[in-house]
């Protein structure tokens, strides 16, 4: 009787045990959900830090296919207050030093290289939004031509607005 007792007694803690860890999965899941969606929804935020009066850029819409080998043609990395920066091109439409915006019209402004990864898995084509610096030549050329300047000007209080 004292067996089963002991038995009985030790069953109750693994099933106690069970369901905390069952209930710290759910928290530390839920954690990470509401950690994403904060990420996601300052994106556009992140976006407007990016791009100053002092540093014009363009948004630009590049449409890559995955190579024979299954990769694309490009290498990112993640850099603090930049993102995902393009570092390596090889028969790509992107340019070193693109930041990544959105992977077929998700954000990635905040993502993770393993995020922009899990992305890239979709297909064998995607559409990538990346924000590319000007050349230097072409921003000391716009500000001097007044159309320009409008152009940029309404790029950049749209930003704003977004923001």
């Amino acid at each position: 009787m004292k067996l089963n007792c002991q038995v009985f007694k030790e069953e109750i803690t693994i099933v106690h045990l069970n369901r905390h860890a069952a209930h710290l999965l759910n928290a530390w899941q839920g954690s990470c959900f509401k950690e994403k969606a904060q990420r996601q929804t300052s994106a556009f935020g992140s976006l407007s830090q990016l791009v100053t009066p002092h540093s014009p850029a363009m948004l630009m819409v590049v449409e890559e296919k995955q190579l024979p080998d299954g990769h694309y043609g490009f290498t990112c990395c993640y850099r603090d207050g930049s993102g995902l920066v393009v570092v390596k091109v090889d028969n790509s439409h992107l340019c070193v030093e693109d930041r990544l915006v959105e992977v077929n019209g998700v954000p990635v402004i905040s993502s993770t290289l393993e995020e922009l990864n899990d992305l890239l898995l979709v297909g064998p084509c995607i559409q990538i939004v990346v924000l590319r610096q000007l050349p230097l030549t072409l921003v000391s050329t716009c500000f001097k031509q007044p159309a320009i300047v409008s152009v940029m000007n309404l790029f950049m209080t749209l930003l704003s607005v977004r923001s």
